[in-house]
């Protein structure tokens, strides 16, 4: 029988840990709880991750591995209002089919809230997620001569607060399946905001230094 890698364990133990999150809650994801879940013995949690911390760190970073692909999707050749609105619907089709991921990443960023030591979630999951979408909005908008009143940066984090937002209200009404509109009118609204009358030049918020 051949024998199962490391990196399958620990992928193992990721893939189980995102259930347990979603379901029971941070709370009551215990090690004991994910392993039996995993389908494997205690003892290979401490040979696969020094730590819980560890572990949920490992959650965090599969959330930005599972989220690629849209970004490699999103098109640059039709303007920044087409890359916009592709984005929003792209984004959302995956949180659907993500949910359990989804769902663990929002308990992951609340059990953060409330640690003075935490295992970087924010950082690791948020900032790539804003730098890549940002980077890839600033190609279609360049390709196409496009302008906009606002930075790349900041569309970025409004397309991913708003889904997030949305996320939240279709759980905690049971209405996931019924939220395509509201979808819709939050890609209507970024849009409409890029393609104000009054645009400026296209760019990245620069970080500022003190004379």
């Amino acid at each position: 029988m051949a024998r199962t890698s490391a990196d399958d364990r620990r992928k193992q133990l990721v893939d189980a840990a995102i259930d347990v999150i979603a379901e029971a809650g941070l709370a009551k994801a215990t090690t004991r709880r994910i392993t039996a879940r995993a389908g494997v013995p205690l003892a290979f949690m401490h040979y696969c991750f020094r730590s819980k911390d560890e572990l949920l760190t490992a959650v965090a970073d599969e959330v930005l591995v599972r989220t690629m692909p849209s970004f490699d999707r999103i098109p640059t050749d039709r303007g920044l209002a087409a890359a916009i609105s592709f984005v929003v619907d792209d984004l959302w089709r995956w949180v659907r089919e993500e949910r359990n991921l989804q769902l663990s990443l929002m308990e992951l960023l609340t059990w953060v809230a409330h640690r003075e030591r935490t295992p970087g979630v924010e950082v690791r999951v948020y900032q790539p997620t804003f730098e890549l979408l940002a980077e890839r909005l600033e190609e279609a908008a360049a390709g196409h001569g496009d302008t906009a009143p606002v930075s790349m940066d900041a569309i970025a984090r409004l397309v991913v607060a708003g889904l997030d937002g949305l996320f939240m209200q279709a759980l905690s009404t049971g209405r996931l399946d019924e939220m395509d509109e509201d979808v819709a009118v939050l890609a209507r609204a970024l849009v409409a905001m890029v393609e104000s009358p009054r645009p400026v030049a296209v760019g990245r918020r620069r970080p500022s230094h003190p004379r």
